[in-house]
């Protein structure tokens, strides 16, 4: 999470929750549970991880990622971040940090603690701008999850796909290398129009935001996991990494340049490593 993130003033939970068409009748669905799941890993801050469904959102400070004014909004991002780093690039650089996790932090929490995603494509996000014009929470137009057979969350009835396309659904995939591969591809689509609206910041460092997006998460998440359910151990930590690297073997198989950098934090041969109580985990052999 950036420190941009990090700041945002948020919600109160339960008002969230009220604003949720399908709670609000009385209904849950398996995206209602990936959100609230979502939303307990920071109670003070119930957006930074969940998302929501623009189907019961208004339009006001909401803004389609692949719409036509996208490279204005983050142009208007750019310009308010300046009044805090007179550095054009450093801004800009903060503004990308802030797209990066809007797009790949979220969902990666998701997907490295429970093999959950939902659809990151430019033609799905939006995003929401708070009053000091920062993202602070981020909306999909079609909530659709993929899930992995056999996995923590599984479709319900009513939640199969449907010919007509009613209710929201869930997608069952067969392998997490599958839900890998899709999930960095939908998230490339992003990332690309959002690389080529940012302008100040090389391609090098770009792509190791995303790398740094996706390590921060997979050590992160499941510490913040483990807390919410009352685990001091570290039950899930194993299982976040495995799936931390398989995203990133996902990015680089579909030709993202996610690794082989050589600053501070990272060995020699390119091997992004977790950092967590002062203890340093690598997640396999990259």
């Amino acid at each position: 999470m950036t420190a941009a993130a990090s700041a945002i003033h948020e919600i109160p939970t339960d008002a969230l929750l009220r604003a949720d068409p399908i709670l609000r009748a009385g209904r849950r669905d398996t995206f209602a549970d990936v959100m609230e799941r979502l939303r307990r890993l920071d109670l003070d801050h119930p957006r930074v991880y969940a998302i929501a469904d623009m189907a019961g959102q208004g339009r006001r400070r909401w803004w389609a990622l692949g719409g036509p004014r996208a490279s204005e909004r983050i142009e208007a991002m750019i310009d308010r971040a300046e009044e805090d780093h007179p550095d054009r690039r450093v801004a800009a650089q903060q503004v990308a940090g802030a797209c990066v996790h809007a797009i790949v932090g979220r969902v990666a929490t998701s997907v490295v603690l429970d093999g959950v995603a939902w659809d990151p494509g430019i033609d799905n996000l939006w995003m929401h701008f708070d009053s000091d014009v920062a993202i602070d929470w981020v909306g999909v137009a079609d909530p659709t999850l993929r899930v992995v057979s056999g996995g923590r969350y599984r479709p319900r009835p009513g939640e199969y796909p449907s010919s007509g396309g009613e209710g929201r659904r869930v997608v069952e995939l067969p392998c997490e290398r599958a839900l890998m591969l899709w999930t960095a591809q939908r998230c490339l689509t992003s990332l690309s129009a959002t690389f080529a609206a940012v302008p100040g910041v090389d391609r090098a460092r770009f792509w190791s935001i995303v790398a740094d997006s996706v390590v921060g998460t997979a050590c992160l998440a499941p510490i913040l996991g483990d807390r919410d359910a009352g685990l001091s151990g570290r039950r899930s930590r194993g299982p976040a990494w495995r799936r931390g690297q398989a995203l990133l073997d996902a990015f680089v198989e579909l030709g993202a340049p996610v690794r082989g950098r050589t600053r501070a934090g990272v060995d020699k041969v390119g091997k992004p490593r977790l950092i967590c109580n002062q203890t340093t985990f690598r997640i396999g052999t990259f």
